[in-house]
């Protein structure tokens, strides 16, 4: 379809029809005024129709009022028995056309006088009207009467009977009939297939012309046109009729008080009303249709005389262009249109390309082969850098191996010097004078400072090589701060050391491991801060974790020297500084920090100081729960195993607190195993195992139990609890296996 319109001569085509819509719509237009005209003209007329059926309604209504109110004082209706009424209604009856019958009431609705025979009581629609006008002693109208079987309808009008103390004692009527409705239509000329329809206000037709027989007493309150009526009242519209043409109706309201209301309807057939319209809007469209036409045979004829051959004369070139044919050419004669122009612009173009083409070869030539030139020299280069990388990694991994071997070689000697320093100074081994013991003093203090870069060293090598476990608990960081200061104060010197410990949630973290961050840090500070200067620890909260912040008012870092201060073996600072230091203490600092899931960072102004920060995650159930069960699956990973006991030990038995007995389980059990203290209270144990014996774990831990109760003196108070789930058999997220251990935990004490 998209290639079909993409043709020129089928977009000429288009171009004619999209000229030929403004007439089309000129002509829609045209016939739709001339549609609103016949419809307003038809409204108009059947508007005058309906309201001279109201007008006729009411002089019907009103000369059965003057009669009822005539016969009301006349001596034969006012005493009924006589013999004289019956002639005087059958004479009247005869006298008025319309009239179906006239008759006398009495009070109760019996019939004492009428013109034609009647029942004992009237129809209950009738008798409504009799007993209404004797109540009201006025001129009423009772509902419209319409009989299905017979076709007719009629209407009781009805006026009281006074006696002469002006008391009612029956009422005179009128039967009149409706079929006057017809007779009207019959002599108003209506136009062709014209309809007269009257409703009560029930939907029931009681006058419809023509066919009354076959509508009138018809209920149709669900009728479109019926529907109308009843909501609107008087108006005009479109609507289909009740024997389902649809018709342009006109309707009015049947208002004559005291008669129940009713209304008056006049429909023509939508054909009808629009049939000169529609004649006209078809021959303008034939018109139309044939001018386009003419039109399109004309643009197809000229397109192709004019345009489409030379147009494909420049398709041609343009394939033979584009196939390679550098020496293609259109072959057209030039002129002044923009075809002829298109033409003598592809040419030259042509002509360019191929001048351009043979410039191409040479160059390409040329290019190849300096490519193949440039190509030796990369790879020659490539296998250069690739020799010099494998050199370096060989360095590097020696440099490692050789750090080990030394660090792991001066361990031993270093303690046997230790300890011989200590008995000397002593003085285990004989008297020792103030300035040998001066000497030796210098000597231990060195000796503390390689024994420090040992274990620096071996640390860090550890955490590399991921052998480096951390035992973490709940811990209270200003507290464990305040114990890190306590114990550099010898370091600390004449240094004026502030505090501002807030009070903070319990961190999950190794205590030893904090220390010796702290320691780090603190000894980092008083390197660079001056005797007579200040550090400034302080402790905070932080969007979910706590942090420690160590600051001086020292030296300060260069900002081009802070990116170096978390590399191994770099220093900064004043050379003699420098001379102080290992260059791998913020190293270490840096690697457990993350090894806590926590961040370390640096602030720091030459001439004003520096402040370092790290923040530790609080300590949250559904954290340390899943944050141990990550490193113990990497551990488990590392040794061929998956599976990961999670037990739960209820708490409350113990007399000793839970975070006490966590720590005294964990002194217990394997160094890889988990001992979390929760809320509830629970203790949580995880444990890497094999799916076949996670029995022998459970039992394990029963066994350290009883110590733990063994070895404080005091039995607990109620049987230990604790219930088992194995990561994965059921399930993998952490929080769901705890639940689980915990709905299966028995007493089995």
């Amino acid at each position: 379809m998209v290639g079909m319109f993409s043709k020129l001569r089928v977009r000429l085509m288009l171009l004619v029809l999209l000229a030929v819509i403004p007439s089309l719509w000129l002509l829609f237009d045209t016939a739709a005024r001339h549609r609103r005209l016949s419809r307003d003209s038809i409204q108009t007329e059947l508007l005058r129709l309906s309201r001279l059926a109201v007008v006729d309604y009411a002089q019907v209504l009103d000369g059965a009022s003057q009669l009822l109110v005539t016969l009301a004082k006349l001596p034969e209706v006012r005493q009924p028995d006589t013999p004289a009424c019956q002639p005087l209604m059958e004479d009247l009856l005869q006298a008025h056309q319309w009239y179906v019958n006239l008759g006398v009431t009495g009070p109760d609705g019996r019939a004492s006088c009428s013109a034609l025979p009647l029942p004992a009581q009237f129809d209950a629609r009738a008798r409504s009207a009799l007993q209404q006008a004797v109540e009201t002693r006025m001129f009423t109208v009772g509902e419209y009467l319409a009989d299905r079987a017979s076709g007719t309808a009629s209407v009781i009008a009805a006026y009281p009977v006074l006696d002469d103390s002006g008391s009612a004692q029956g009422a005179v009527f009128a039967e009149i009939d409706l079929g006057w409705f017809h007779e009207l239509a019959a002599g108003a000329e209506l136009p062709p297939e014209a309809v007269l329809m009257a409703v009560d206000r029930h939907g029931t037709i009681f006058a419809r012309y023509p066919d009354p027989a076959r509508w009138v007493g018809e209920s149709a309150p669900e009728a479109p046109i019926v529907k109308t009526i009843l909501a609107q009242g008087a108006g005009v519209a479109e609507r289909p009729d009740v024997d389902g043409t649809a018709r342009v109706f006109a309707f009015t309201l049947l208002e004559h008080p005291p008669a129940p209301a009713a209304f008056v309807s006049v429909g023509i057939p939508s054909a009808v009303v629009f049939a000169k319209a529609n004649q006209l809007f078809r021959q303008g469209l034939l018109w139309v249709g044939i001018a386009s036409l003419l039109a399109l045979a004309g643009a197809w004829l000229g397109g192709d005389v004019f345009v489409l051959r030379r147009v494909r004369a420049l398709v041609e070139a343009t394939t033979r262009l584009a196939a390679g044919d550098l020496e293609a050419r259109t072959g057209l004669r030039y002129g002044e249109g923009e075809i002829d122009h298109l033409a003598r612009t592809f040419d030259n173009m042509a002509q360019t390309l191929q001048q351009r083409e043979a410039q191409l070869r040479a160059s390409a030539e040329a290019l190849r082969k300096a490519h193949e030139e440039l190509e030796i020299r990369v790879q020659e280069r490539t296998a250069d850098l690739r020799m010099a990388n494998t050199r370096l990694e060989e360095l590097s991994k020696l440099k490692d191996e050789f750090v080990n071997m030394v660090s792991h070689e001066l361990r031993s000697p270093l303690v046997s010097v230790k300890g011989a320093l200590e008995l000397v100074l002593d003085e285990a081994l004989g008297a020792v004078t103030d300035e040998q013991r001066e000497y030796l003093q210098v000597v231990n203090l060195n000796a503390d400072r390689l024994s420090e870069l040992v274990n620096t060293i071996l640390d860090v090598s550890k955490i590399e090589e991921g052998r480096l476990s951390l035992v973490r608990r709940r811990v209270n960081l200003p507290k464990l701060v305040e114990t890190a200061l306590t114990g550099s104060k010898g370091l600390v010197g004449t240094r004026t050391v502030t505090t501002e410990l807030a009070e903070v949630p319990e961190v999950f973290a190794d205590p030893n491991r904090i220390l010796q961050v702290l320691a780090n840090l603190v000894s980092n500070a008083v390197k660079f801060t001056k005797a007579d200067g200040t550090i400034a620890v302080a402790v905070s909260g932080r969007d979910g974790a706590v942090a420690v912040s160590v600051q001086d008012d020292g030296l300060g870092i260069a900002a081009e020297d802070v990116p170096k201060l978390f590399q191994k073996f770099s220093q900064v600072g004043a050379q003699e500084l420098r001379r102080k230091g290992t260059g791998l203490g913020l190293v270490l600092c840096k690697q457990l920090v993350e090894m806590h899931r926590g961040t370390i960072d640096v602030a720091s102004e030459p001439g004003k100081g520096s402040r370092f920060t790290f923040t530790l995650p609080v300590y949250t159930t559904p954290f340390v729960l899943q944050d141990s069960l990550g490193e113990l699956l990497a551990s488990a990973q590392r040794i061929g195993q998956e599976a990961i006991a999670v037990i739960a030990l209820n708490g409350r038995p113990f007399a000793q607190r839970l975070e006490d007995v966590a720590q005294s389980l964990r002194t217990h059990l394997l160094e890889d195993e988990v001992v979390l203290d929760l809320e509830g209270p629970w203790l949580a144990v995880l444990s890497i195992t094999d799916p076949k014996e996670v029995h022998v774990v459970k039992r394990r831990l029963r066994i350290a139990v009883d110590r733990v109760t063994a070895a404080t003196g005091q039995a607990a108070s109620l049987p230990v609890q604790m219930g088992m789930a194995v990561y994965p058999t059921d399930g993998r997220e952490i929080q769901a296996l705890f639940a689980l251990a915990i709905e299966r935990n028995q007493g089995d004490a």
